[in-house]
């Protein structure tokens, strides 16, 4: 197996950690009833920015580290990466919901689905 390098590795798993906090986001969105979802899409995104600074914190992904060099630069290099990661998996959102929509759109309608 090829193993990655420091960059690679830094930007597949900023990847993963993406998906995974779009999936989060889901998870509670669909928790929250579809009347009230609308109202609170302000706070999908922000959750998916503070998913990511924590993942990126907890993980310690700093996509920066070759440029960081006090403590100050590598903790915002830290932020910065986790901003980059909910604002990615957001995006994600949208691109899954794109594939979803057009699943559902594709499929035939059956004679229970539409009763």
């Amino acid at each position: 197996m090829t193993e990655l390098a420091g960059g690679e590795a830094l930007i597949a798993a900023s990847t993963a950690f993406a998906l995974t906090i779009t999936k989060l986001v889901d998870f509670v969105r669909n928790l929250v009833p579809k009347k009230h979802q609308e109202s609170l899409k302000w706070l999908w995104g922000g959750g998916a920015l503070v998913l990511g600074v924590v993942v990126a914190g907890v993980f310690e992904i700093n996509v920066f580290a070759d440029v960081s060099n006090s403590g100050t630069e590598r903790f915002l290099g830290t932020v910065l990466t986790g901003l980059g990661m909910g604002a990615t998996g957001s995006a994600w959102h949208e691109v899954l919901d794109a594939f979803s929509s057009s699943a559902r759109r594709s499929k035939p309608r059956t004679a229970a689905a539409e009763r």
